[in-house]
């Protein structure tokens, strides 16, 4: 009975972690302005409650804000010379 009663307790353990993260989530969520929240929403950097940690949204927030403008020239350079080609094809 007693290694039985070990497995209900290790549930109730990780069950209670990931409602203080679900916590933790919802808090982080509340702080943020419009605009952050936006545009964590928008690039879908949010996850599922109790899944992610307030360190690891603060994180993803930070390369977001950080991040687009070294990304964009990167991409935006690639994605340029792609379009060029495809109107040649629609020419024939």
């Amino acid at each position: 009975d007693q290694s039985g009663s070990d497995l209900p307790e290790s549930q109730r353990r990780r069950q209670l972690d990931r409602l203080d993260r679900e916590e933790a989530f919802y808090q982080f969520v509340n702080n943020l302005s419009d605009e952050d929240y936006r545009l964590m929403r928008d690039n879908n950097l949010l996850g599922t409650p109790g899944e992610v940690t307030q360190d690891e949204l603060f994180s993803r927030l930070q390369q977001i804000k950080d991040g687009p403008e070294q990304q964009n020239n990167v991409t935006g350079t690639e994605s340029a010379e792609d379009p060029v080609e495809q109107p040649e094809s629609s020419e024939d």
